[in-house]
């Protein structure tokens, strides 16, 4: 195999690798919503070379949780197009389910463990919200280069 092959073979591998790294990464940074060192945060990276990232926010039900400070440092800490694709009704013990900014629908987990799924209109409260961060959602799915 020619060595200008195989140097491209694994420039391949590395960014594929690169790429999906910081899927489970983010999942880790977002849980602790912590921005201590921005050097050593794999977002970071992606970022200064233009390699995709996904972030998940999860643990919404627990004190002191903030989605929307997540993306906020998602944007200013480490420069990322960040824009939320859902809106949690209720945070911490409040939680009862989510928007989805996409669909237009409220999504509700009922039963004790949230495994009976309940699809129905957005509330009445939540419309101008969920009109607001979808028009931020499009706007950043504009500027992706």
């Amino acid at each position: 195999m020619p060595a200008a092959f195989a140097a491209a073979d694994s420039l391949d591998a590395t960014t594929a690798a690169d790429s999906a790294m910081p899927v489970a990464a983010a999942y880790r940074y977002c849980c602790c919503c912590c921005c201590t060192d921005v050097n050593a945060n794999p977002l970071f990276w992606c970022a200064r070379y233009d390699v995709p990232a996904l972030a998940f926010i999860n643990k919404c039900d627990r004190p002191g949780s903030n989605p929307a400070k997540i993306i906020k440092q998602l944007r200013d800490k480490l420069k990322h197009n960040a824009a939320a694709i859902q809106i949690p009704i209720g945070l911490e013990s409040d939680l009862k389910g989510v928007i989805d900014i996409i669909g237009r629908e409220a999504i509700y987990f009922d039963g004790d463990n949230g495994e009976i799924v309940r699809r129905e209109s957005v509330p009445e409260e939540f419309v101008s919200e969920m009109e607001e961060k979808r028009q931020e959602l499009i706007a950043a799915l504009a500027d992706v280069r």
